[in-house]
């Protein structure tokens, strides 16, 4: 925005400032410096001004701007102004708002994902628009920034009867529904700010801006959750926790029936005392009942990341006649992600090799998918077991018999996990129908992708090198590998603490061998004849004298 100019010649740009004021003559001319009243301190303001090098058609360029308070106000901003001249900034950009420049920056990003696009999109239309899009894009500052960031944290997390901030109050309008608005974490509001930083560095790059006010925002960091095993101490908790949640949303259930039924019986009959007294009851049984379900959910902190044990994980082979289980075996024990999974085509299967070759995923924008390349780096073959492979030839057995049952209807989609009919999966409902697996087969709870954590501790478990463990992830870089997507069974990890205890030779008796009896210096052997030396027995230098106490002989 603004228009092209060349670089200015020595003395072109020049400036000034002065102070006027509203007041006219008898005929309602202004009367400018004239006014006998502009040495007072409290009147008028004062302003500046510039002529600027020409435009590219050689028109004069002339930028004046007024309301300062005092002249140091002004002198500042022509300072600031003329700066941004000798350094080629565009310095028509003033008129331009922060939310206008976004939505030019976003349409003007033509090598992005579709996935990356809807991301900032999503950033720009829910936070960043309303919290700083009514401010000029020169004017934004760390302060401004700050702010956004702080009604960011405020979300989800403020009473609704509360009066809201300025700027939470523009963040809750972008919104349709305010009342499932959910707090956001450390993770979301940093990606929110790695948009932000990126088209203010792009505003950098292109002369609108003197520098990115976002480069020096400070956030908390964020630790990246370490994958957790289901031991046994912590299925029991959680055993014992969903025991009672379930108690107390039974609690709930039952108090909001009777409290719906009581008031509309005293509702009904307005005259009757006895119904209102029974409607007050109600209430207060469900306000009890709400509460009480409120602390037993909060009393168990379920992990974020958390993986199966082996044992656990064979346990899924109760659903091996689910029409999926094949692919939540290929994502258990190979380790794929679930748009890789879901996208799969069988001409990227090579079951005769036992291999299978990434090369598509299915992706979601909002509801919608698309078929789009891997995450970077990702492209890659995944060697397959000999289960894996006995797996999936019956899995295209079954489709295949699918395929005739369907006749003509059949959709020919050439992937590996379909629909009855052949029709594409979403991944949602991927991600669903796995939840209910799990909860058939009585197993503690894990994210989908989580199977792909137990995939790489089990391989490690199993004596894979962890650069092996990083080409099936198809990883960039070891470090994510290891810091990630590795956790350490409790198995594992005590057999390799009985391991290193067994390198080092041990003088002294273990815990798992007998101490050796202490015996008293009477029950000691040859206690009664203690070897004598020259008559004298050792150590022993004569009776009752110095030094006497017996020393052992050498």
């Amino acid at each position: 925005m603004g228009s092209r100019w060349a670089r200015p010649e020595e003395g072109t740009v020049k400036g000034s400032t002065y102070k006027r004021c509203g007041c006219t003559d008898d005929a309602g001319k202004p009367l400018g410096a004239a006014c006998p009243r502009l040495k007072g301190r409290s009147h008028g303001s004062w302003y500046y001004a510039a002529d600027l090098p020409p435009a590219a058609n050689g028109r004069r360029r002339y930028r004046r701007q007024g309301g300062f308070a005092t002249q140091r106000e002004a002198q500042a901003a022509l300072t600031d102004l003329l700066d941004r001249v000798h350094k080629r900034v565009h310095v028509d950009v003033g008129k331009q708002t922060v939310a206008d420049y976004l939505d030019q920056w976003l349409a003007g990003k033509a090598k992005l994902r579709d996935t990356t696009r809807r991301s900032y999109a999503e950033h720009i239309t829910l936070y960043l628009a309303p919290g700083l899009g009514h401010r000029r894009l020169a004017e934004v500052s760390e302060r401004d920034i700050e702010g956004l960031y702080a009604a960011m944290r405020q979300l989800g997390r403020t009473a609704p009867a509360a009066r809201p901030s300025p700027e939470l109050a523009r963040l809750l309008a972008a919104r349709h529904c305010v009342e499932q608005v959910r707090p956001l974490s450390a993770a979301r509001l940093r990606r929110v700010h790695a948009t932000l930083r990126a088209a203010l560095n792009a505003a950098v790059k292109r002369r609108l801006i003197p520098r990115n006010p976002a480069l020096h925002v400070e956030l908390e960091h964020d630790n990246r959750p370490k994958p957790v095993v289901w031991t046994d101490e912590r299925v029991a908790a959680w055993r014992a926790w969903r025991t009672r949640l379930d108690a107390a949303e039974a609690r709930l259930r039952h108090a909001r029936h009777t409290a719906h039924l009581a008031r509309r019986r005293a509702h009904r009959h307005p005259d009757n005392p006895a119904l209102a007294r029974a409607a007050t009851r109600a209430a207060k049984e469900l306000t009890a009942a709400q509460d009480h379900h409120a602390t037993v959910s909060a009393a168990f902190h379920r992990p974020k990341v958390a993986v199966w044990t082996p044992a656990q994980t064979g346990r899924l082979d109760i659903a091996a006649t689910d029409r999926l289980y094949p692919l939540y075996h290929l994502i258990a024990f190979r380790g794929l992600r679930r748009g890789e999974a879901v996208g799969l085509p069988w001409t990227n299967v090579h079951l005769d090799r036992a291999e299978l070759t990434v090369a598509t995923q299915i992706v979601q924008l909002g509801w919608a998918t698309a078929v789009s390349d891997p995450k970077a780096d990702s492209h890659g073959t995944v060697a397959l077991d000999r289960q894996t492979v006995a797996v999936l030839h019956a899995h295209r057995a079954r489709q295949e018999a699918e395929r005739k049952s369907w006749g003509a209807a059949w959709v020919d989609t050439g992937l590996v996990f379909t629909r009855e009919n052949g029709a594409l999966l979403h991944p949602d409902y991927v991600t669903d129908h796995f939840a209910r697996l799990t909860e058939r087969a009585g197993l503690p709870p894990i994210r989908l992708h989580d199977l792909r954590h137990g995939a790489a501790t089990l391989a490690l478990a199993g004596g894979a090198d962890l650069k092996v463990v990083q080409q099936m992830l198809r990883h960039s870089s070891i470090t994510i590998t290891a810091d990630t997507y590795t956790s350490v069974l409790p198995q594992v990890e005590y057999d390799a603490a009985e391991a290193a205890s067994a390198l080092v030779p041990r003088t002294q008796p273990t815990p798992d061998e007998p101490p050796a009896p202490i015996l008293h210096p009477s029950q000691a052997p040859n206690a009664a004849h203690p070897t004598k030396k020259n008559g004298k027995t050792a150590g022993h230098k004569g009776w009752a004298a110095w030094g006497s106490n017996p020393e052992p002989a050498d």
